[in-house]
């Protein structure tokens, strides 16, 4: 069960709206993110249909790029290693939780990744709803 989910069936009845959303990215790791992984993915299409593309346009294949191509591996890894860095460059692993528009929690402050029970505690405080014993106890939080 999701956290959100878990957090609705512990205080039933009440009208809660819980957001979990990841911090957004600045404009500079969006950018340097993607450029990555679309640099992979030119690798990948260079590496499958590379001297086509120099015969179409008339070009000769330069020795070293001969040379490059006759080793697929090590282009294989490039485009794995640019798609994951990028990726990770476009993940940053913040997520805010709020309640009815109120932060309830923010990684960038904390850190740390919430519990469930601290989430149902916040929430407890902010909106003094009681949760539901039977899920309290099912989840095993105490209050």
């Amino acid at each position: 069960m999701e956290d959100k989910a878990k957090l609705l069936a512990l205080f039933p009845g009440g009208e809660l709206e819980i957001k979990g959303e990841y911090y957004p990215l600045s404009p500079l790791r969006a950018v340097v993110g993607s450029s990555l992984t679309y640099s992979g993915y030119a690798v990948l299409a260079f590496t499958i249909i590379g001297t086509s593309v120099l015969g179409a346009l008339g070009m000769v294949e330069p020795p070293w790029l001969k040379k490059l191509r006759e080793q697929r591996w090590p282009l294989l890894a490039l485009f794995f290693l640019a798609n994951t860095l990028g990726s990770s460059v476009r993940t940053s692993g913040a997520y805010e939780v709020t309640l009815n528009n109120e932060l309830i929690f923010s990684k960038l402050k904390t850190g740390a990744v919430p519990a469930v029970g601290a989430l149902a505690k916040e929430v407890a405080r902010i909106t003094s709803l009681q949760p539901d014993p039977g899920m309290a106890q099912q989840l095993g939080l105490n209050f």
